[in-house]
């Protein structure tokens, strides 16, 4: 992924996770209710002590409300917002679990770009924009950013690697698209919540809980638990809990499930009923050599100078720039000597002869797998470049991005169209499996929400009705209003426009694929 694209998804999410979070820190009653909300995040679910004064409430009633993180922020984490069958889920529980949501959807955004023209069709069609004020910070960061010398993004467009007005509409375009899963986070979370209580519940019935606390076990033996809860902002006592918990569903779901098929038939109805959603614009598909120079940190491996800093850690601010810019150069002489080798016509198993980790190179073998790129999600100076060349060229010039230097071969290049079905039947695949998956269990869940014993407690109402209250005196002062957070807003799962993600899920995220609230063991908690 190139500097741009990450630059911006990083940006754009991390200002708006602020306006979008049910903040786990609040607290407005006093410093006394840590105890108590210590207590209730320890999930070591004992009985409810008391009954908890509310009313009862099915599935359907709770579809329709949402927790407005303005006025939640009020209570305290050991509120109980309802109980199931007598087990409490908590306001502290719920904005963990809506944190854990967010970065899940950062993760997919992050790996699969091309969800982010979904989110932004679903903000079309719902009228979901971004506020003035959120436009404003967002442009003043972008800004700033853009500005600040010697910053990837101000060499960039110096360079004019890309134009400066387009880095801005992605910039809102990827913060308006996270906004949009944040609002449909908010919607669907506490019914999944209540849904992720039945299964757990009747998980322990059918005896996987032994099973499920040994695969903790097991994983604990492989892994540094204290180091692994940290990554995920969680205490080893929550992410042991949260761990047995996804695994008690994650067992019940697969007796519920089975072993859905999926015929040749049907890969082929549906490539022809969706096909629309498989268009491609022009595209390419290259062979690169990285000589790696990370800018900043990302998933599996350190920057430049998160690794000068461990490895002198007596070191000031100056000698580390220092070291940075020596490093820089000298990965800088590494590319340019291996652009020279290529020149000479040296074969690409052999340019790196001494096996230097630092330098990646594909083969035959490892570009066997790459996927087409579509030119218009490159940076322009590279597209440009690409445009020159001829099938089996390198382009003569080495590309600076924000994981280092890169080289490209152009392999092939198509014109616009359509995937073909070789490229998108795992894809097909995957969704069609999902959805009889997801069938089986919504009816499953439909049946044991009958006899469920689901009771909303009057504090939680409280904040609904006064939020509803709110609502409605906002709405009489205007003839037109976006999309809000309890409004109804078709889901990103059941529209499948989205493209092949690389990634392939055994439970996907709410965030992409969901035909009814579902819940899934998520992979943000448990690695």
């Amino acid at each position: 992924m190139n500097s741009k694209i990450i630059f911006t998804l990083a940006l754009s999410m991390s200002l708006l996770a602020t306006a979008c979070t049910m903040n786990p820190g609040s607290k407005t009653a006093s410093d006394k209710a840590s105890k108590a909300d210590k207590a209730t995040l320890d999930y070591d679910k004992s009985p409810v002590n008391k009954p908890i004064e509310g009313k009862p409430a099915s599935i359907d009633d709770l579809e329709k409300l949402s927790l407005d993180h303005k006025k939640e922020a009020r209570l305290i984490n050991a509120t109980v917002i309802v109980t199931v069958n007598g087990e409490p889920i908590t306001i502290g529980q719920y904005r963990e679990e809506f944190k854990t949501k967010q970065l899940g959807v950062q993760t997919q955004m992050l790996s699969n770009p091309l969800l982010i023209n979904h989110l932004l069709d679903l903000a079309k069609k719902n009228n979901v924009q971004l506020s003035a004020d959120e436009k404003d910070q967002l442009l003043k960061q972008a800004k700033v950013a853009a500005d600040t010398p010697g910053s990837f993004i101000n060499k960039d467009i110096k360079a004019k690697a890309f134009d400066k007005k387009q880095f801005d509409k992605q910039i809102l375009d990827t913060a308006l698209a996270f906004k949009v899963a944040c609002l449909d986070i908010e919607k669907n979370l506490l019914p999944e919540m209540i849904n992720a209580s039945l299964i757990i519940e009747q998980s322990k019935k059918d005896g996987f809980e032994k099973n499920a606390y040994q695969d903790f076990i097991d994983y604990k033996h492989k892994n540094d638990i204290k180091k692994v809860a940290g990554e995920h902002n969680l205490t080893e006592n929550e992410f042991k809990h949260t761990f047995i918990d996804q695994e008690l569903i994650q067992q019940e779901i697969d007796k519920i499930v089975g072993k859905p098929k999926v015929s040749e038939e049907e890969i082929a109805d549906f490539y022809k009923k969706h096909l629309s959603e498989f268009k491609h614009g022009d595209r390419v598909k290259l062979k690169q050599i990285f000589v790696l120079a990370p800018q900043s940190d990302g998933p599996g491996f350190k920057s430049i100078k998160t690794q000068l800093k461990e490895k002198f850690p007596k070191a000031n601010a100056k000698e580390l720039a220092d070291k940075e810019k020596a490093y820089m150069a000298q990965q800088g002489q590494k590319a340019n000597a291996i652009m020279a080798q290529i020149q000479k016509g040296v074969s690409l198993d052999k340019l790196n002869p001494n096996k230097e980790k630092d330098i990646f190179i594909e083969s035959d073998t490892t570009n066997k797998g790459s996927q087409f790129v579509e030119i218009a999600a490159m940076p322009v100076e590279m597209s440009t470049e690409i445009g020159k060349l001829k099938n089996g060229q390198f382009c003569p010039k080495i590309f600076k991005t924000a994981i280092g230097y890169q080289i490209v071969e152009l392999v092939d290049k198509e014109k616009s169209g359509y995937l073909p079905l070789s490229e998108v039947k795992d894809y097909i695949t995957q969704a069609l499996t999902q959805q009889k998956a997801q069938t089986a269990v919504a009816a499953w869940l439909e049946n044991a929400r009958k006899t469920a014993k689901i009771v909303l407690s009057n504090d939680f109402m409280a904040v609904v009705e006064d939020k509803v209250k709110q609502e409605n005196k906002e709405a009489a002062g205007k003839v037109t209003a976006p999309v809000a957070s309890g409004q109804k807003t078709p889901d990103t799962a059941n529209n499948k426009a989205t493209r092949p993600s690389a990634s392939s899920k055994k439970n996907p995220d709410t965030a992409n694929d969901k035909t009814t609230t579902k819940p899934a063991p998520n992979p943000t908690h448990k690695p």
